[in-house]
């Protein structure tokens, strides 16, 4: 393997970058996505963007839920 390895001239396989966003913001991983596609030599771009938007969604209502239990708690004058 390492003689074949060593017998070609430059590596025949595409480069590949995975990108993890920070935020998940849909909007903004759409522009990424958009952005990345615009670049020379860029053949080809996956993007989960249901994944990004199933997780932005979850989180919005886990706020909107403790938003909710916080504004309760001050009704019901807990402890």
């Amino acid at each position: 393997m390492n003689e074949i390895i060593a017998s070609l001239p430059q590596n025949p396989l595409p480069d590949a970058y995975v990108v993890t966003l920070s935020q998940s913001d849909p909007v903004s991983a759409d522009k990424l996505e958009l952005e990345f596609k615009s670049l020379p030599r860029v053949t080809h771009v996956q993007a989960d963007l249901a994944w990004v938007k199933r997780l932005d969604a979850l989180l919005r209502l886990g706020r909107t839920g403790v938003a909710m239990l916080a504004d309760c708690s001050e009704w019901l004058s807990w402890p």
